[in-house]
């Protein structure tokens, strides 16, 4: 078991503060952030629980006694693991080693509070996408965005990552997920979280089936049809608005999203 220095010192803080409790995660080949952030909550959990039955047969002067408090704080490190390579952007070294037990803690609300925002969306009722015609795109084009916001998709993220109106590189490269002026966490990751990769696939072929659901026998329909094949929801997207946002007008409506300021062209 070579735990990596940086993670062994993170979670001797958060209470693993044995060789013991810091090998029940080792031995398991967790042994830096980056194995962490590969474990679903359940695996962790997994983890902990295996670790539970093995007390059982151990001598009670060798048993490995890990808190609630050290596994929901690891736990909310795990989530913000996750998070972060959603948006490829790891925790640096300096990082790892400013996480102490207040850190967690905020870590531990920020991950209650987002799952309490998800809780509350599916409460919400879903916003009726008025029938595509002559005119209308804009009132249309906002309630499918609306739509999206609150359907989550395969890294449990609004699906409306997919269709956002502008890339961070194009108004401010600094911006990334260690940028702190987010109003929601939410807000965050629909800005930030990257177009790649399998789940990023899947939620762009998600994303197509609800436009040509949502768009059938419309003038939409020549449009959609170029991406049959590719069901590339993003791309689809962006034709649908090249189309309808075109400088044919000299009308330029400013408008704002939920992440960034973009330029709307409205026939």
């Amino acid at each position: 078991m070579d735990i990596e220095p940086a993670f062994e010192e993170m979670i001797t803080r958060l209470g693993f503060n044995n060789i013991a409790k810091r090998a029940v995660l080792g031995n398991q080949g967790i042994i830096t952030c980056d194995k962490l952030s590969e474990l679903s909550e359940k695996e962790l959990e997994d983890i902990f629980r295996d670790n539970s039955n093995q007390n059982r047969k151990r001598t009670v002067a060798n048993q490995v006694t890990i808190s609630i408090l050290s596994r929901t704080r690891l736990e909310a490190i795990r989530y913000e693991l996750h998070l972060r390579s959603i948006c490829t952007t790891p925790m640096t070294e300096d990082m790892i080693h400013a996480i102490d037990i207040p850190a967690a803690k905020s870590l531990v609300i920020q991950k209650k509070n987002r799952e309490d925002s998800i809780a509350h969306a599916t409460t919400l009722p879903v916003p009726e996408i008025p029938k595509l015609v002559k005119g209308n795109w804009r009132l249309v084009r906002d309630a499918f965005v609306e739509m999206l916001s609150r359907q989550r998709g395969s890294n449990g993220i609004p699906l409306s990552y997919i269709v956002r109106p502008c890339r961070l590189s194009q108004i401010n490269p600094t911006r990334s997920y260690n940028d702190d002026n987010w109003n929601t966490l939410n807000q965050k990751l629909v800005a930030c979280a990257a177009h790649e990769g399998a789940k990023y696939e899947q939620d762009t072929n998600d994303v197509f089936s609800l436009i040509a659901t949502h768009f059938d026998a419309t003038e939409a329909d020549s449009t959609i049809k170029k991406f049959k094949s590719t069901r590339n929801g993003k791309e689809c997207w962006q034709a649908l608005k090249n189309h309808f946002e075109s400088t044919s007008s000299n009308i330029m409506v400013f408008e704002a999203s939920e992440h960034c300021r973009v330029k709307y062209f409205l026939q």
